[in-house]
């Protein structure tokens, strides 16, 4: 009887001490992934490290699982994992490199012996020290015998940490440990390399945004949407920047938790920047439902300090991006709608932004919930890209157009204020030489006059002086107000003006005056500065034929040709002597004043003469 009753035992108990085995057949051109067959032991014991350690009574657990799949990891807050392995011969003797990721503090043993070792683990939280390692730390093992081989992992990650226990965005599994050869590791390295470059891409593409649309706000001040468009890029740069360091080295479990609180901040306050700068451009007030979008985000970021699924909690952040663009792809089209064009490029690329934004996160929820086909990947990178530039250039492109007009706008206004301030004070000049200095001649003159009127004379021939001079008065002032007047800027009133000033000044004279005009006088604006000087040199000519040519026939035509304005001026008189346009004389000084006022207003005067007559050409490009 005695003997049944062990008999019946013995299966029992090799049931009760039969071990989960790993094994370890070939190498896969993927790796081999540790992902089951683990085991775990609350509390710290320098035994749990030996392969031959009895760990029967131990439980099994997946710690590749967030910790909210595993709870006991986060109340026991340290531990013991292990894994039994057994290795196909091929492999024994060769070097393996693990690839590990944790979030806490690891020492890892293989049979005993110390291999690899992240932080400090201690059960104080004053010692303990505790690391992310998000790209994996490599390492090699070999191992020396086929069967009974044995991973330890002794863990810690106590609640003496305040920031982790508290946000649930950083809380995806204790460990993960897969097993590659070295070339895999190679390539895996290579892959970092390549996404480290693409971080730093992206980084400077987004603040060299900034930093462009800073400087249109410098120059442009009034433009206050560059300067709210540049600070989202900024943001979303540092956002990128965040991705680098996080991927780039071990990084405390703090320090990680920061990172990532200001990653999430970045990337939600670019979403309002680009709210903002879309208002600012448009020139609207905010309304009640951009605050509707702030406290969608606000919530939507304190969701991330509640202890629910992760898989959950990711989708629901990713989706939340979507719904700012919703609200400004709304107020584009109410603009477009009321006739305002200006931000239909930002409309166009901000539904491709849209359309990304809603299936990119889809395709991360298919992968987190184990559905993977090869196009997965590879439309959720294309759409990553389409949310990352389509608004963020068309946004950059329409403010750059708009720089650029304003800018260039800016411009011709101050060139028009500047040709304002130079008329101004080209009237105050000329009312004070001309006008002012006449004026007071005309005072003393009749000062003198009344004198001898007072004396019983009777000074008929100064009178008559006085109203000759009192003439010329008036009609240097109808010239100044001609030059003044800007409804004779046009080139048909320069045309006119001179035809009947020439009629005028020579009426009382022999000189017969034939004018020439154009049949078609081209709608054109000469501002007064223009007609000033063209006006001085037509008078100048005109008073060189009267004074010195001796001439009886005068010929003067206007003409237009190939954007050009052309005054000639002929008389059959005696010539002069060319020397004088090199002269120093008054006549030379007036020959050479038309000559320097047609070169100051960016004309031409020539002058040709021979003893039949004088040929004086001044030309104007219209």
């Amino acid at each position: 009887m005695k003997y049944l009753f062990i008999l019946l035992l013995f299966p029992l108990s090799l049931f009760a001490q039969k071990k989960p085995i790993f094994k370890i057949d070939s190498m896969t051109i993927e790796g081999i992934i540790l992902d089951k067959d683990w085991i775990w032991h609350t509390g710290d014991n320098p035994e749990w490290a030996k392969a031959d350690f009895d760990d029967s009574n131990w439980e099994s657990i997946k710690p590749y699982q967030s910790f909210f799949d595993s709870p006991q990891l986060d109340n026991a807050e340290r531990g013991w994992f292990r894994i039994h392995i057994d290795v196909d011969s091929m492999l024994l003797n060769k070097p393996l490199m693990p690839v590990f990721y944790t979030i806490g503090a690891s020492e890892i043993y293989l049979n005993e012996k110390l291999v690899k070792k992240v932080g400090i683990v201690s059960k104080n939280p004053n010692i303990e020290k505790t690391f992310t390692t998000p790209i994996g730390l490599p390492f090699i093992i070999v191992f020396s015998k086929h069967k009974a081989n044995v991973i330890a992992i002794r863990y810690s990650l106590t609640h003496g940490n305040f920031y982790f226990p508290k946000f649930a965005y950083t809380k995806y599994s204790p460990i993960f440990i897969s097993l590659q050869d070295a070339q895999m590791a190679h390539d895996a390295q290579m892959a970092l390399i390549k996404q480290l470059v693409y971080f730093v891409i992206l980084m400077g593409f987004f603040f060299g945004l900034a930093f462009t649309h800073f400087s249109f706000y410098y120059y442009l001040p009034i433009q206050k949407a560059n300067l709210l468009f540049g600070l989202a890029m900024l943001v979303k740069g540092i956002a990128f920047l965040t991705d680098y360091f996080l991927i780039t080295d071990l990084i405390s479990v703090s320090g990680y938790t920061i990172l990532i609180i200001i990653r999430c901040i970045a990337f939600s306050s670019h979403s309002l920047l680009l709210v903002l700068a879309i208002h600012s451009y448009l020139k609207q007030k905010l309304t009640n439902g951009f605050w509707v979008i702030v406290s969608i985000l606000v919530c939507v970021f304190a969701f991330q300090f509640t202890d629910i699924n992760t898989k959950l909690e990711l989708s629901i952040y990713e989706y939340s991006f979507a719904i700012p663009n919703l609200y400004y792809l709304f107020i584009l089209r109410r603009t477009i709608k009321a006739g305002n064009n200006d931000g239909l490029m930002i409309y166009y690329t901000g539904i491709i932004c849209f359309i990304g934004l809603v299936l990119r996160p889809t395709t991360d929820t298919l992968l987190l919930f184990g559905i993977n086909y090869p196009w997965i990947p590879l439309m959720g990178d294309a759409l990553l890209y389409l949310t990352y530039f389509s608004i963020t250039l068309g946004m950059s492109l329409t403010l750059a157009r708009d720089f650029a007009k304003t800018d260039t706008s800016l411009q011709v206004k101050e060139k028009e204020v500047q040709q304002l301030s130079n008329e101004k004070l080209r009237i105050a000049a000329d009312m004070h030489d001309d006008i002012g200095s006449d004026l007071s001649a005309l005072n003393l003159k009749a000062g003198m006059i009344r004198q001898k009127v007072k004396s019983g004379k009777q000074p008929i021939s100064e009178i008559d002086n006085l109203v000759d001079f009192t003439r010329d008065i008036a009609k240097k002032v109808r010239e100044v107000i001609w030059t003044v007047n800007a409804r004779h800027d046009s080139l048909s009133s320069v045309v006119n003006y001179f035809d009947t000033y020439a009629d005028d000044f020579f009426e009382p004279t022999n000189i017969t005056v034939r004018t020439s005009l154009p049949k078609d006088i081209p709608q054109i604006d000469i501002n007064g500065e223009n007609r000033k000087m063209l006006l001085m040199c037509f008078k100048e000519a005109l008073n060189n034929v009267l004074k010195h040519a001796k001439a009886n026939e005068l010929n003067i035509s206007f003409t237009t040709d190939n954007a050009l304005f052309t005054i000639s001026i002929q008389d059959n008189g005696v010539g002069f002597n060319p020397v004088l346009l090199r002269g120093s004389t008054a006549e030379s000084n007036g020959l050479m004043n038309m000559q320097e006022r047609m070169t100051g207003i960016g004309g031409q005067c020539r002058i040709q003469t021979s003893p039949q007559g004088t040929v004086v050409v001044f030309s104007l490009p219209i």
